[in-house]
C-alpha cells in the first residue's frame, strides 16, 4: 500500500494517483535516476567553436587549449549557469566566486583547479636556461642576457622573480625593462621571456662575481645562479706586453726596471690600471727615474719602504739684506734602496729649489732664503716639509736672524781688525753709502 503525500491516506500499491484527492503517487513509484560514471558531466558542455565536452577532464583540457575563450565564458557567467542547471550548485557557487576576482587569468585557474577532474592539470615551472653564465667581459663592458620562464603544465603559471643576492658593485645585474628593484611579476600559460642587463663598470678585472635569482610560482620554486667573469685587458706596450695583473707587471718590472721608467712617467701603466678597473696605487706626484719603480713597488706592497732621515733637521742663518743664502741638506737611508720625496715650504721667503727629488740611497734637498723680503733686526722661522717614501714626513726647521748693515761690516772686517776697532772702522768705511752708519 502507498500513502498519499497530501492526504496521508492509503492507496493500493498498483495505484499511480491517490483515489481520494488525485495527488500523484510518483515518488513512491519513481525510477531511480541512472548513476553517471565518475568524472562525467550531467550533460555536454559545448564551446562556441563547436567543441563538445562530456567529462570534467575534457572541459579542463578545452579551457587550457582555448584559454582566451574560456576566460570570456567565465566572465559572462556561462560556466556558473551550466553547472547550476546540471544540479551542481556547489561548483556553480565556486564559478561565481572565481568570477569575482579582478584578474581573469587567476580566476580561471582557480575555477579549473576546483573541478573534479580525474587527472588534475596544474602549471609546472621550467627555466631556459637553468643557470646564467656571463663572460668573460672586460671591465666597463655591458651585455644583455635572456631568461625564459616556461609553463610546461596546464593553467596559468604565476608568481614572482627577484634578484635576491649579488656581490660586487650595486645594480650590475638588473632587469633591462621594468622595475630595477623588487620582485617582477610572472604570469604565463606558455613562455614569458625576461631580459637582464649586465654592466661591469667599476668592476676590477680578473675576478668573478655572483648573483642569485629566485623564482616563486604556483608551479614550483627555483633558484637560478648567475656567474659573471671579468677578464683583464693585457698590457699592450713592449717589453711588458701581455701582463695580465699588477703582480705580473711588478715581476716584469723587477727584471727590467729601466724599461719601466718611461711607461710609468708617460702614464701608460696608470691608464692600463684604469681600463681594468683597478685602483692605481700611486697617489700624488710620481717620483723621477728609478725612484718611480721603488714608489710603484712600495705602493702595491711588493717592497717595504726604507726608513729615511734628513742630515740636518735644524738650520740657522744670519743674512744681511739683500743677501740670498742657499742651503742644502741630504735625505738618506741606510738601506740599499732608492729614496724619493716631494718638498715644499711654509713661508714665502723660504724657496725650495728641488721640489721633487730621488736617488739611490740619498738625494739632495736645496732651498734658499731671500733676505731682501725680510726686515732687519728680526728673527724668522720657517719649515721645509719633506714627504718621502710611502708617505713618511720629515721637516727641516729654518731659523733666520736678519742682521743690520753694521753687523755685516763687523763680519767683513773681523779677520783684519781687533775687536775694539771693528765698529769704528766699519762706520767710517760705510759712511759714503749708508749715511746711517755714523751717528748724527
Amino acid at each position: 500500500m502507498h500513502v498519499c503525500p497530501r492526504c496521508r491516506r492509503a492507496n493500493p500499491d498498483v495505484a499511480v494517483f491517490c483515489h481520494f484527492d488525485g495527488a500523484e503517487l510518483r515518488p513512491a513509484h519513481a525510477v531511480p535516476a541512472p548513476q553517471l560514471p565518475p568524472g562525467h558531466l550531467p550533460h555536454e558542455f559545448v564551446f562556441p567553436s563547436g567543441r563538445r565536452c562530456k567529462t570534467y577532464d575534457e572541459l579542463v583540457l578545452a579551457c587550457q587549449e582555448d584559454w582566451a575563450t574560456a576566460c570570456d565564458l567565465l566572465r559572462q557567467g556561462l560556466f556558473e549557469n551550466f553547472l547550476a542547471s546540471a544540479g551542481r550548485t556547489d561548483l556553480s557557487r565556486m564559478a561565481r566566486q572565481a568570477r569575482g576576482q579582478p584578474d581573469l587569468d587567476v580566476a580561471l585557474t582557480t575555477f579549473l583547479a576546483g573541478l573534479p577532474a580525474t587527472r588534475p592539470r596544474t602549471p609546472r615551472l621550467e627555466l631556459r636556461p637553468r643557470r646564467l653564465q656571463v663572460g668573460p667581459l672586460n671591465s666597463g663592458e655591458t651585455r644583455q642576457v635572456r631568461l625564459a620562464i616556461v609553463n610546461q603544465g596546464q593553467g596559468v603559471l604565476q608568481g614572482t622573480l627577484a634578484i635576491t643576492e649579488t656581490n660586487g658593485p650595486p645594480d650590475w645585474l638588473r632587469l633591462a625593462e621594468g622595475p630595477s628593484h623588487g620582485p617582477i611579476a610572472i604570469k604565463t600559460s606558455g613562455e614569458q621571456p625576461f631580459l637582464f642587463h649586465v654592466d661591469t663598470s667599476g668592476m676590477p678585472a680578473g675576478q668573478t662575481f655572483a648573483a642569485k635569482l629566485t623564482v616563486i610560482t604556483n608551479g614550483g620554486v627555483v633558484e637560478i645562479p648567475v656567474r659573471l667573469e671579468v677578464a683583464a685587458e693585457p698590457f699592450p706596450y713592449p717589453p711588458f706586453e701581455g701582463a695580465g695583473s699588477p703582480r705580473d707587471m711588478s715581476e716584469r718590472m723587477r727584471r727590467n726596471p729601466r724599461a719601466a721608467v718611461p711607461l710609468l712617467e708617460g702614464g701608460e701603466v696608470a691608464r692600463w690600471f684604469r681600463i681594468n678597473g683597478w685602483n692605481y696605487p700611486i697617489q700624488g706626484p710620481l717620483a723621477k727615474g728609478l725612484g718611480a719603480i721603488q714608489q710603484f713597488f712600495e705602493a702595491i706592497g711588493r717592497s717595504r719602504p726604507p726608513a729615511v732621515q734628513v742630515s740636518e733637521p735644524d738650520v740657522r742663518m744670519t743674512p744681511v739684506p739683500p743677501e740670498v743664502v742657499r742651503w742644502q741638506v741630504t735625505l738618506f737611508t741606510q738601506e740599499r734602496k732608492w729614496v724619493y720625496a716631494q718638498v715644499d715650504s711654509d713661508a714665502l721667503w723660504l724657496k725650495v729649489l728641488t721640489p721633487e727629488i730621488s736617488g739611490p740611497q740619498r738625494a739632495a734637498v736645496s732651498f734658499e732664503v731671500d733676505s731682501s723680503l725680510l726686515e732687519q733686526g728680526r728673527v724668522y722661522a720657517g719649515r721645509v716639509n719633506i714627504t718621502a717614501n710611502a708617505g713618511q714626513t720629515l721637516a727641516v726647521n729654518v731659523r733666520v736672524d736678519v742682521q743690520g748693515s753694521s753687523s755685516f761690516a763687523r763680519r767683513l772686517f773681523r779677520p783684519f781688525l781687533g775687536s775694539a776697532l771693528i765698529s769704528v772702522a766699519a762706520r767710517l768705511l760705510l759712511a759714503p753709502w749708508w749715511p746711517g752708519a755714523l751717528p748724527g
